[in-house]
C-alpha cells in the first residue's frame, strides 16, 4: 500500500475518535441542544428539535461531561485543557440532563456508554468555536473515505456523486466550499479536501504522493 495511503488511513482512524457533529449526525445547538449553568452544576437541555436525538438515549445509561478548552498559539485551533464526567440514567421524558460540574466549562456533551457521542453544546463563545471547528474537521473526512483502494485520488465527479450532497467540486486547489459542505479537488495526483468554519476559517487536507499537508493537526492529535 502506498505511503500516502497509509497516512490518509491514519488520519481517518484519528478522526473517527473525535466528536463529529457534521458527519456523524451529533446534535448541537442547531438541533435544539443547549447547555446552561444550573444551581447544582451545568444542565444539558433538549428542545423540541432534539426530540429524535433524545429518543436514542431516553432511559439509558449515559456519560455526561463538561470540559474547558484554550486556543493554541498562532491560530492553530483549540485544545482541551481539562474535563469531568459522570455516568447517569437519562430521564425517559425529553427535557434536561444534569451534570455535577460546577466550575468553569466551555462545553458539555452526552455519550452512550460505548463512547458514541450523541450531543454536544457550548457554554461559552470559546466552546462554540471549538465545537464548530471539530464538526468542520469531520467534514474533511468525507471525500477521503471515497478514495480509490490503490491510493490514487478518486475522480471529482465520482466523489461528488457518492457523497449525497455533502461534497461539492472545488474550482481549484485553493477553492473554498460553502458552509457545512466539504469541497474536493484533484488533478489525478494531488488532492485537496477543504471545508470552512462558521467564522470563515478554511480547513484542509492537501496531499500528493507521500506528503499530506493540513492545518488541523492539533485536532488529529488531540486526546
Amino acid at each position: 500500500m502506498p505511503t500516502r495511503r497509509l497516512l490518509i488511513t491514519a488520519l481517518l482512524l484519528t478522526l473517527a475518535a473525535l466528536p463529529q457533529p457534521a458527519s456523524a449526525q451529533v446534535a448541537g445547538e442547531r438541533e435544539g441542544v443547549t447547555a446552561v449553568r444550573g444551581s447544582h452544576g451545568y444542565v444539558l437541555r433538549f428542545g423540541k428539535r432534539a426530540a429524535k436525538t433524545y429518543r436514542r438515549i431516553a432511559g439509558r445509561r449515559v456519560e455526561v461531561g463538561c470540559a474547558t478548552v484554550s486556543p493554541i498559539p498562532n491560530g492553530a485551533g483549540f485544545q482541551v485543557d481539562g474535563a469531568s464526567s459522570m455516568v447517569a440514567t437519562a430521564p425517559r421524558r425529553r427535557g434536561r440532563i444534569r451534570t455535577l460540574t460546577r466550575g468553569r466549562a466551555d462545553f458539555c456533551s452526552v455519550r452512550l456508554r460505548g463512547d458514541e457521542l450523541v450531543a454536544a453544546a457550548p457554554i461559552t463563545a470559546r466552546g462554540r468555536t471549538y465545537l464548530d471547528e471539530l464538526s468542520t474537521v469531520a467534514l474533511l473526512d468525507v471525500p477521503l473515505e471515497l478514495a480509490d483502494e490503490d491510493g490514487t485520488p478518486a475522480p471529482i465527479a465520482e466523489v461528488v456523486a457518492q457523497a449525497h450532497g455533502l461534497v461539492v467540486a472545488l474550482d481549484g486547489p485553493d477553492g473554498t466550499p460553502p458552509l457545512r459542505k466539504a469541497g474536493y479537488w484533484t488533478d489525478g495526483v494531488r488532492f485537496v479536501s477543504a471545508a470552512v468554519t462558521s467564522a470563515g476559517r478554511r480547513l484542509f487536507f492537501d496531499g500528493e504522493r507521500d506528503v499530506v499537508r493540513t492545518n488541523v493537526l492539533s485536532y488529529l492529535t488531540a486526546g
